[in-house]
């Protein structure tokens, strides 16, 4: 049962009510997964914090070779903000791949990562591009790499009392390639039942940099840094990508074991893979 709701105008208000609550609280940001789950009867806060009203939570801006997103900030914002689109397109991509316009609209950036699903749509972009969440409790500041701060399906590393504030992520060297691809049952409304995410940056054909994960495959989001080990400073060709889609193929075996879904799931791993590679070896601009 609830017994308090409280709705500050300020971060430090909220981290100060969040200090010396005595019972079981709850954020709230967008409340597309926390109500549903509390009207499923899975989640049972005796507070909530709505943090709707925090407006140094809700902005974007760019902070040298750093793009500062506020964990407020919706999916419809981010993928709408001139930076955003100018400087990361695949941002604004996983940003559009989330669930209705509904749930765009309402739905932040900060209660992606902090719902830890493994089918986020947002999250495997941000692990590409090496994000950082900046996490705020009354006596400081700690940052966290996204990748490390999901720990297991629907589990974060968050301590009672924290607040996710921002993200930052790395903006990516001009003519970096980029991609990005949603597979789910239908084209709209559809939870992933594979994502995945490449940047790539070639000078003369020879591959000097990418990023590669595919999301919804494993227990937690990370970079498939085998696969790109493999690849880097090698010459790109068709046939380069199709050893990488196999290698990805069988990291995913490796981390997931034999599963009822893998018949499914790790051909199209490894068809995504090659997908993915080809569309940012072919352009500078996120495919979705």
């Amino acid at each position: 049962m609830i017994k308090e709701y409280y709705q500050p105008l300020k971060l430090a208000e909220a981290l100060t009510f969040l200090s010396v609550f005595p019972g079981p609280v709850h954020i709230l940001a967008g409340g597309t997964d926390l109500l549903v789950n509390m009207r499923k009867g899975q989640i049972k806060p005796e507070g909530i914090v709505d943090l709707s009203k925090i407006e140094e939570l809700k902005t974007i801006s760019q902070e040298g070779d750093n793009l500062s997103i506020g964990a407020l900030v919706t999916f419809s914002e981010l993928a709408a903000h001139p930076l955003v689109q100018e400087l990361i397109s695949v941002l604004a991509c996983g940003a559009k791949a989330v669930g209705s316009p509904q749930i765009r609209n309402r739905g932040t950036v900060g209660g992606n990562i902090a719902n830890a699903s493994p089918a986020a749509d947002l999250v495997p972009v941000l692990v590409a591009l090496d994000g950082v969440a900046v996490i705020a409790k009354q006596n400081g500041l700690r940052k966290v790499p996204v990748a490390e701060l999901i720990v297991g399906p629907y589990k974060t590393s968050l301590e009672p009392g924290e607040i996710i504030i921002r993200i930052e992520v790395n903006v990516p060297p001009k003519g970096t390639g980029m991609a990005y691809k949603k597979v789910g049952r239908r084209n709209a409304l559809a939870i992933s039942r594979l994502n995945g995410v490449c940047l790539l940056k070639l000078e003369d054909e020879i591959i000097k940099d990418v990023s590669l994960i595919i999301g919804s495959a494993t227990p937690t989001p990370h970079r498939f840094t085998d696969v790109e080990e493999y690849l880097v400073g090698k010459n790109i060709s068709q046939e380069l990508l199709e050893e990488a889609g196999v290698m990805a193929r069988e990291h995913v075996l490796a981390v997931t074991g034999k599963r009822p879904s893998s018949n499914y799931k790790l051909p199209v791993v490894e068809r995504l893979t090659v997908r993915l590679l080809q569309v940012a070896w072919k352009g500078d601009k996120a495919y979705a």
